[in-house]
């Protein structure tokens, strides 16, 4: 009987979890809660069943690491809530009415994460990787051939697939940060320009944008111009880009080839690759991120290489030295990518000692050319260097939610001390909780080193003071990446005309392929939203998913090879954007790979 009541307890915790606002609550107004009359009552009722007849069938029994990830997916969902409804993590302690339904909620949530991750033990012991069997002598001659040569066959389907928006969206699509890189190839002056301290005043490009990437993308336009026009030069770029990024597409399922994953796993694998639309859609994006997120699946492959192969083999020159070329573009293509490299390539040297010496000197490498081309041929061709803004996004935005909150409670001393930096009049009403760049836009390029100082000292003071509204403007910046209910899905899809409206570029769309883009922005917009496979585009899921396979890692020493994707993530909490696709690409585009990866070692592990 004490089970029963107790098992009831759990289930209407999870009904109220999943369908009982925190907000709601907010006001104890009996108008406002006549709202919870609108409350889906059908949708508690089956939730609640069938929570309790989990509970009531079996002994509900995980691991204390999954009991912990359990907790964590709890607050993740009650810090998420709070913060995308009332921009306040205090919302929960807002009454004792919101006290109360936020422990509910969390006992809901907790519970529901426990069955789930019982269920998925049950699946993962019970799945049977049986091969495929195929009637069909056509169905049977592709599998084979897609077997025999894994890289070539599925290099040849996902490129079939990727055509459709290759030829859609001739010759590329532009978005706002490849086309300033444009018009600075060509030396017109950009925002950027403004925001830097020029070198050389009649030199408007900067390293905002990586300089690599830039002249690639000029370098172009320039050969395409001289063979036939500008729109051919920017499709070659695509044409870089596609064989690039397919190639290492292709390259993961031959990957889980010679890890010893069977066909069914590695089909379904190319299967996400050709239907899900953010992979083909980001291979005509002229982002940065489309080629580095390519270059750190190369080096998240050598470190589950290494770690399963080479802790106590010579790992080969040719290899080694590919590696180090994937390295340098990767760092190249954005400016956090050779931190990640490092700490990558020091752990790698702690695990593996047989292969301290080559990996030290490609560490070597791969760091002396990165930072020769950043410290030594840019400043020699005059390029300015990036603002130090880029890397100040949280503590501006904790400055601006001050200004915001509690304007009357900063003194005018350190008022004047802020606005050195910021701009203190307009610094409140610049302030957006989910993007920064509006507060950042206004900092003062001239700021030396002490008045930085002074502002930091100021910074700390109101910390002690409000450390709730620092921590506030914190959440509301970056809780879309540990939230998955926050829907941000956003691929790059239409014509940006600026390089155009300054006669630089004469780049267009084809008319007689905008019916064709339409019917693959349309389905772009509604993929998110399918059951099941659609949560491959939520980011929030995405860093979920990474936590999981942290836990259900047979092997911890596997884990050395997901420091990329940890630290990715980490970027993105400093990042200037709530929620934004792009900057979580590198480590959203290699789960299915890891996943499969994973499934496949823990059958081994577990026969």
């Amino acid at each position: 009987m004490k089970k029963n009541l107790k098992n009831i307890g759990f289930s209407i915790c999870a009904a109220f979890a999943l369908f009982i606002s925190i907000a709601s609550f907010k006001s104890l107004d009996l108008n406002k809660l006549s709202q919870l009359y609108k409350t889906n009552v059908f949708g508690m009722m089956i939730i609640f069943v069938l929570v309790i007849r989990a509970l009531s069938k079996d002994k509900v029994n995980i691991c204390n690491s999954k009991k912990v990830l359990s907790f964590l997916f709890s607050s993740f969902m009650i810090i998420g809530e709070c913060a995308s409804s009332a921009g306040n993590i205090m919302l929960m302690f807002n009454n004792a009415a919101t006290i109360a339904i936020t422990i509910l909620k969390a006992v809901g949530y907790y519970t529901i994460f426990k069955i789930c991750f019982y269920y998925l033990d049950l699946f993962l012991n019970c799945f049977k990787n049986k091969e495929m069997k195929v009637k069909n002598s056509k169905f049977r001659k592709f599998f084979e051939f897609f077997d025999e040569k894994p890289f070539l066959s599925s290099f040849i389907v996902i490129l079939l697939f990727f055509s459709v928006y290759i030829i859609a969206f001739y010759p590329i699509v532009l978005s706002p940060d490849p086309s300033n890189q444009i018009l600075q190839y060509y030396n017109v002056r950009t925002k950027y320009a403004d925001w830097a301290i020029l070198r050389n005043e009649n030199i408007f490009m900067t390293n905002h944008h990586p300089v690599m990437q830039t002249f690639l993308i000029g370098w172009c336009i320039d050969f395409g111009r001289m063979i036939l026009n500008d729109n051919f030069g920017l499709f070659i770029y695509t044409m870089i880009q596609t064989l690039i990024y397919v190639s290492t597409l292709a390259y993961t399922i031959k990957f889980l080839k010679n890890n010893g994953v069977s066909l069914k796993l590695r089909f379904i694998l190319l299967i996400i690759y050709s239907v899900v639309p953010h992979y083909a859609f980001y291979t005509v994006s002229a982002v940065k991120d489309t080629l580095y997120t390519a270059f750190m699946i190369w080096l998240i492959l050598f470190m589950i290489d290494v770690v399963r192969n080479y802790k106590d083999k010579i790992i080969g020159f040719k290899y080694i030295l590919f590696i180090t070329l994937m390295v340098i573009m990767m760092s190249l293509m954005r400016h956090n990518g050779l931190y990640i490299a490092v700490i990558s390539f020091v752990a790698l040297m702690i695990y593996s000692r047989k292969n301290v010496s080559k990996l030290f000197l490609s560490s070597l490498l791969f760091t002396g050319i990165v930072i020769g081309f950043n410290k030594v041929l840019i400043p020699y061709l005059g390029i300015a260097d990036a603002s130090i803004r880029e890397t100040l996004s949280v503590p501006f935005q904790q400055t601006a939610r001050l200004a915001k909150y509690h304007d009357e409670a900063i003194s005018d001393e350190d008022k004047k001390i802020i606005d050195k930096v910021l701009k203190y009049d307009t610094l409140a009403n610049r302030y957006n909780p989910r993007l920064a760049d509006d507060v950042k836009n206004e900092f003062n390029k001239y700021t030396t080193k002490e008045e930085l100082k002074e502002y930091f000292g100021v910074w700390f003071k109101y910390f002690i003071k409000y450390p709730v509204t620092y921590i506030n403007a914190t959440i509301d910046n970056t809780y879309g990446y540990i939230y998955p209910n926050q829907h941000y899905w956003y691929v790059y899809d239409t014509y940006d005309k600026r390089v155009v409206k300054a006669n630089v570029v004469d780049y267009h769309f084809n008319k007689s392929t905008k019916f064709l883009r339409y019917t693959l922005v349309f389905y772009e917009s509604v993929f998110p939203y399918l059951p099941g496979i659609g949560l491959i585009s939520s980011i929030g899921f995405s860093t979920w998913i990474v936590l999981i396979l942290s836990v259900y890692v047979k092997k911890k020493k596997y884990l050395i090879a997901y420091i990329p994707l940890y630290l990715s993530i980490l970027i993105c909490f400093i990042s200037p954007a709530n929620t934004y696709f792009r900057y979580a690409m590198p480590y959203m585009f290699i789960l299915p790979t890891l996943v499969i990866l994973n499934i496949q070692e823990y059958r081994s592990e577990e026969k």
